[in-house]
């Protein structure tokens, strides 16, 4: 145990600067920008019977200043944000048979503005100041954490035991690494090479997992769309091994589960979905929510979300390993969900050469006194739609966290998350970055 547990570049980086639940169809990102979810206590509101949306005036309220302020920031309708949710949904089963209790989503809403109209700061402060108002914040969605590289060419070395493209997984020295700056993958694979009945559950922000790529084919369930950032992601953690084709993953046998997200209520279910319906043992987060009408800037806003933290505590009591990338913008600001703490594994991005990847002042792995460890993230090359290639970032690094959890499981699957995060943590090498 101690061999499979010393992963030299599974490196603890000192990088602090000193049931099935199922939410409405996604909606536009302009949409999104318009939203509030918030929660009110048991009969604050009710809609008209038999409904799941209303518009503002079709709905009763208890707390009549309640009205008075939607009202004043010309609100349009008010949903469910979880229509199909039921009382036995607040009830779970760990992955070791403990009865466990969830999130109860049945008073949990959206509520969208006019066209015209875009959610601010004030009007989610008169919110939570109103009786009957558990928590109000911004809806959201989250941008996948990886850097696209534009050279076309990559040393591919191709002699016997030199590990290939796959510095991250056997580094020789290759393309000018420094040896043995790896995650000693042939070492775990001399203990295990996983299970079958370990299931990572593959959280994407557009598509997923390509279930039909040779190198993935028979392990892939869940949602159908696929996208080149899932697949990669999927094939770091848990391609098919020792099959004369392709890559290999750092679990060998581990299924995987693929899961789209979108806005907070649809990353909600997707969680759930992935640990409750398809049963996931990990689940890989390699993306971070944004505040709306940033996610797409080279240095996006962290937005902290309140329905997607209870999704993992859901996770974390339901006993499933959660990791989560750190972000790619070179900075010390904390981003979700690597920076939700307990139940989830941090994830930073190294070089080939036990170094933590920065390309720029904008560019590189988060650094946070929340980081749990850093795994290779630079230059890694995996399975995509059309085959296979080269991608950068945090988005990298964690799957190969997923996959190293994936393997503890299979030698000891009686482990719990807090077990799996802490041996990880201090089995890593310490690296100051």
């Amino acid at each position: 145990m101690k061999r499979f547990m010393h992963m030299s570049t599974l490196l603890l980086l000192v990088l602090a600067t000193p049931t099935s639940v199922h939410a409405q169809a996604i909606p536009t990102p302009e949409a999104i920008e318009r939203e509030i979810i918030i929660q009110f206590s048991p009969g604050t509101l009710s809609l008209p019977p038999g409904r799941t949306q209303a518009r503002l005036e079709e709905v009763s309220f208890q707390v009549p200043t309640l009205r008075s302020v939607l009202q004043l920031y010309n609100t349009d309708t008010i949903a469910k944000a979880f229509p199909a949710f039921k009382p036995a949904d607040t009830l779970g089963v760990s992955r070791r048979g403990e009865a466990v209790k969830l999130s109860d989503l049945s008073e949990v809403y959206k509520i969208t503005l006019a066209s015209d109209q875009s959610v601010g700061d004030a009007v989610i402060r008169a919110l939570e100041q109103l009786p009957g108002v558990l928590f109000a914040e911004p809806n959201g969605r989250a941008v996948s954490q990886v850097v696209y590289p534009n050279d076309p060419y990559f040393d591919n070395p191709s002699s016997s035991g030199s590990g290939g493209n796959q510095w991250n997984l056997l580094n020789t020295g290759q393309s000018g690494g420094t040896a043995d700056a790896d995650i000693d993958a042939p070492e775990a694979w001399d203990i295990t090479k996983g299970s079958a009945n370990t299931v990572i559950g593959v959280i994407e922000v557009s598509g997923g997992v390509r279930s039909g790529h040779p190198d993935l084919s028979g392990k892939v369930s869940g949602d159908a769309a696929y996208s080149d950032h899932g697949t990669h992601v999927a094939g770091i953690a848990a391609a098919k091994t020792n099959n004369n084709t392709g890559i290999a993953g750092v679990d060998w046998n581990a299924q995987i589960v693929s899961q789209q997200i979108g806005d907070d209520p649809s990353t909600y279910s997707a969680i759930m979905d992935a640990v409750q319906t398809y049963d996931s043992d990990i689940l890989n987060n390699s993306w971070v929510t944004c505040v709306a009408g940033t996610c797409l800037d080279p240095v996006p806003q962290p937005r902290y979300s309140t329905l997607v933290r209870r999704a993992f505590a859901n996770a974390y009591k339901l006993n499933v390993v959660s990791t989560a990338a750190m972000g790619n913008y070179n900075t010390t600001n904390t981003y979700y969900p690597a920076g939700f703490g307990q139940g989830i594994i941090a994830v930073g991005a190294t070089n080939r050469n036990d170094s933590r990847w920065v390309s720029s002042s904008s560019s590189g792995s988060n650094k946070g006194n929340h980081i749990d460890v850093g795994a290779p993230g630079q230059d890694i090359y995996s399975t995509v739609v059309g085959g296979y290639g080269w991608n950068t970032g945090t988005s990298m690094a964690t799957p190969h966290v997923s996959g190293i959890a994936g393997l503890m499981l299979a030698v000891n699957p009686n482990l719990y998350n807090d077990d799996i995060e802490q041996i990880i943590r201090m089995s890593a090498d310490k690296v100051i970055a």
